[in-house]
């Protein structure tokens, strides 16, 4: 992703890490407020999408340790 975003924004390296590094932390952000902001839909339902918004943490933190 930081060699595209060095081609399409003509940034240096260190530039575009910075700037990587802001959309993660931004997408990350309002993917907690999202969640926070979740309807209820019963105790089932609720603990089935609980699960599921764990599982997609935890995909986006594993993609930024590698």
């Amino acid at each position: 992703m930081v060699v595209v975003v060095m081609n399409q924004k003509e940034l240096d390296l260190q530039s575009a890490i910075d700037y990587v590094g802001d959309l993660c932390k931004a997408t990350l952000s309002r993917f907690n407020e999202e969640r926070a902001n979740l309807p209820s839909w019963g105790p089932k339902i609720d603990r089935d999408i609980a699960v599921y918004l764990d599982g997609l943490e935890s995909w986006m933190i594993g993609n930024l340790y590698w």
